[in-house]
């Protein structure tokens, strides 16, 4: 069989009859595989997730974002109808034959191998598949907003986007996203791995689902257009395979401060019959009567309804009179809105003749006319961000309906594209492609074309948009949610893996409508445990659109309101601690929420770990999602020393996990911070803001620790030119001596007037405590504590060490644990 190769940047073009490949090494780590059944296609390819490439060969609306990666060295050998190609770290192991691949590290460990003859094939209907060796990987993990367990082994999975109103969280496939990036995970030989699949047609991904006798365990990935385009990614861990995949896909863009707070929203008052904006005033007040924190409000479409239709663009007199007061009074009360959008005009829409002869809906590739598609109301034409007359059209009319009135946030929504018109094309970055194979491409393009409007009104203002629908690298541009979820214990329970699988596919911030958006209001129980577990998601949104004549609001249930104020008030206390989450997100690429196979990836008991996850590096949550629970099971990690949240009780984990089961009334979040943890708490308030008089930091004192506190002014674009403040805290332990290190840096004035330090992990108190070298007061009394300042206080209730002091630009706190000898007695005769 013909077959020639020769070198290219990077790595070496193949040709084998009509058959072309690329194999290039990107960056450490991670390798780019390009095949092609016909030349056509080679390079006539879909782009838009992928940031790092080693050319650039089109023209299209993402390209102003893509870094070319330097040249990497690498040697290739022939041998015996073998191609070896090695980098730094990786080998590759090319079969002339039937072009397989074996990718291998330089300890000779298997990664990954396609199965020979049924590697790379094309079938008559032009449907391209890659079939890879399962090998001893047993942890999958990835994959985007995926209904069921965390590890995907033996599932089948359809790749698009789908309106998937009132899905079923544990079997409903696909959701919203469009994310084929599989993480891999073997634990006998400690290799993690991922694979992503550059391709945004429909696809479907089959991991070990289907067995046959001649192949073995095989995972097989197919596309129903396109070329096969994917990168391997190797990492020393889950956590650098997340981080290289975000290096290429993008990180997750830094949100405003104040989308860290509690997001108001529910239908019910925007499908009013008159004056809907009365209708949310009323609500939000009563939100600030009830002291419930609030921070913004997500405006449903029924702003724009007319006759039960939706109508972008357009507002509604009889429910919004004067939408420029309406937006006027929420700014006045710091309650920023963010109204729904949809990138679909219907046919009796009053500018949809400007739209279709600006060229800006998605069109019939044989008619020369828009496709009209079903959609809510009737049938509608899609805007076709992929074109410039769709962008523009787009960018005008936010500009002058909503922008002009001082809306800067959006809310993206029914964006999945759903397309059944075989004739309609799209032209994107060169080449003319089936609309249907960039349907999942238009949700990202859409929230870019936000950003860019938002850009040209205000070019320093950070923008805000959240977006349902999403292909891989939806995280740089939008926030993102889990749809129309249903109203049960069964959602609350598996849309924890969905959100854990949407962080490790680089989607830090995300979130679940809190209660549940389709069916009855949740009963006192569901709602108040759905709210304790909605504090931890890096989105804190409470949503419905209930069908029976109910609406959820945190503050209708009662008896029950007291809970879950507590809840919302524990979110708020937790605000700069997310906050420093996402500036690590947006620098790294890691989750916010992250499954416990993230931080202990060698402990072979969270494989399959799906309902316990991590808020950070620090805080394990295990929240009772069980209807009438009143005990709940927690597997602590381990060798680790763990401390719960509220009573500071001690668990010393000696071996790999250790079984704890509490005992659970209604108003428990078990909640359990780790050894050496340092996490900064605020005290909450109405309405977040960075204005911050005083800073409390849990610490924990068994082992070294360190954490960077992030700040900034939480709605500008200035942090991206130095105007931030980075805190370092770091502990150091020597023996019976606690050192605890505090130094900034950044030009952002730091608010802190004062600073409580809670220190655990010492059974005992401290004999003395310095600060910056000068000895504190050491008061027996809290009361007396409370009043002082250089101070410290031992609470012998929960083992804390508790210190107060004036914020300096530099703090240096030892605390001398040795125990003071009262008598002198040292069991010696006469040594009184």
């Amino acid at each position: 069989m013909e077959f020639s190769y020769c070198n290219i940047k990077n790595g070496i073009y193949f040709r084998r009859l009509d058959d072309q490949c690329r194999i290039t090494f990107l960056q450490e780590g991670i390798v780019r595989i390009e095949y092609a059944f016909k030349e056509a296609d080679f390079d006539n390819h879909i782009k838009g997730a992928i940031l790092r490439t080693e050319r650039t060969d089109h023209a299209a609306y993402l390209d102003d974002e893509i870094i070319i990666v330097d040249e990497l060295p690498f040697q290739v050998s022939e041998e015996s109808g073998l191609i070896t190609l090695t980098s730094s770290d990786l080998i590759i192991v090319i079969d002339t034959c039937d072009f397989s691949l074996k990718i291998l590290d330089h300890t000779a460990r298997v990664l990954h191998q396609d199965i020979p003859k049924r590697s790379y094939y094309i079938d008559k209907n032009d449907v391209r598949y890659h079939t890879f060796m399962k090998l001893g990987y047993r942890g999958f993990y990835g994959l985007g907003d995926k209904s069921g367990l965390l590890n995907k082994d033996h599932r089948r999975f359809r790749l698009s986007t789908n309106d998937a109103i009132g899905y079923d969280s544990e079997n409903s496939d696909p959701l919203y996203k469009h994310i084929p990036f599989l993480i891999l995970r073997d634990p006998e030989q400690d290799i993690s791995s991922g694979i992503f699949y550059d391709v945004t047609c429909e696809s479907e991904l089959d991991v070990d689902c289907e067995r046959s006798g001649y192949w073995g365990k095989k995972i097989e990935f197919k596309t129903f257009g396109g070329q096969l385009d994917y990168y391997f990614i190797h990492g020393d861990s889950i956590r650098q395979v997340v981080r290289k995949f975000t290096d290429i896909t993008g990180k997750t863009r830094l949100p405003i401060y104040k989308s860290l707070g509690y997001l108001a929203s529910t239908m019910y008052y925007t499908e009013l019959k008159e004056r809907s904006d009365s209708g949310i005033q009323r609500f939000l007040q009563s939100l600030d009567e009830d002291r419930f924190p609030l921070d913004a409000f997500h405006m449903s479409s029924g702003y724009t309804a007319l006759n039960g239709k939706r109508y972008v663009f357009q507002w509604n007199s009889q429910r919004f009179p004067d939408p420029e007061a309406f937006v006027s009074w929420l700014r006045e009360h710091q309650i920023f809105l963010s109204p729904n959008v949809k990138p679909a005009l219907l046919t009796d829409h009053p500018l949809y003749e400007e739209f279709r002869e600006a060229g800006a809906f998605i069109e019939d590739g044989r008619l020369n006319t828009p496709i009209t598609e079903r959609f809510w109301g009737g049938d509608a034409s899609l805007v076709n961000f992929a074109s410039p007359a769709g962008r523009s059209m787009w960018k005008r009319y936010l500009g002058q309906s909503l922008i002009s009135l001082g809306i800067h946030y959006f809310w993206n929504d029914n964006n999945e594209y759903e397309i059944a018109n075989d004739d309609a094309v799209i032209e994107y970055g060169g080449g003319e492609f089936p609309a249907k194979d960039l349907k999942s491409l238009q949700a990202n393009l859409m929230a870019k074309t936000t950003i860019d409007a938002l850009r040209s009104h205000n070019s320093n203002m950070r923008p805000f948009v959240l977006s349902r629908a999403g292909y891989a690298g939806i995280q740089r541009y939008a926030q993102t949610w889990t749809g129309d979820n249903y109203t049960s214990w069964h959602s609350l329970k598996f849309g924890i893996p969905i959100l854990l699988g949407l962080g490790l596919s680089g989607i830090a911030n995300a979130g679940s409508d809190i209660g549940g958006f389709m069916g009855p209001a949740p009963n006192p129980e569901l709602f108040v445990r759905w709210v304790q577990h909605g504090v931890f998601h890096p989105r804190f949104c409470i949503h419905s659109c209930n069908e029976d004549n109910t609406v959820t609001n945190p503050n209708n249930y009662g008896a029950y309101n007291d809970l879950i104020r507590q809840a919302f008030d524990l979110r708020y206390s937790l605000a700069l601690y997310l906050y420093s989450l996402f500036r690590i997100a947006s620098i790294e690429g890691d989750p916010v929420m992250r499954p416990m196979i993230y931080e202990f990836e060698r402990h072979d008991a969270y494989l399959d770990n799906s309902f316990d996850f991590l808020f950070g590096p620090y805080l394990l949550i295990a929240n009772v999602v069980e209807e009438g629970a009143v005990t709940r099971q927690v597997l602590l990690p381990g060798p680790c020393v763990w401390h719960d949240w509220n009573t500071h009780k001690v668990y010393h984990v000696k071996n790999q996990y250790e079984q704890v089961q509490l005992e659970v009334g209604l108003e428990d979040i078990p909640i359990f911070y780790r050894q050496g943890c340092i996490i900064p708490i605020i005290k909450p308030g109405r309405r977040l803001s960075t204005d911050i008089e005083t800073l409390s930091l849990l610490i924990e004192c068994s082992e070294a620790g360190a954490f960077t506190m992030y700040l900034d002014d939480g709605v500008s674009n200035r942090y991206q030119h130095g105007e931030f403040l980075e805190t370092e805290i770091s502990t150091e332990i020597d023996g019976d001596t606690v050192k605890i290190h505090i130094s900034k840096t950044g030009s952002f004035p730091d608010p802190v007037k004062q600073i409580d330090i809670m220190c655990s992990g010492r059974s005992y108190a401290p004999k003395n405590v310095t600060i910056n070298r000068e000895e504190s007061v050491c008061c027996q009394y809290e009361r007396e504590f409370r009043t002082c300042m250089k101070a410290f206080w031992y609470d012998i209730t929960k083992g804390l060490t508790c210190i107060r002091m004036m914020n300096e630009a530099s703090l240096e706190i030892e605390l001398d644990y040795r125990i003071h000898d009262l008598v002198g007695y040292d069991g010696k005769e006469n040594s009184l």
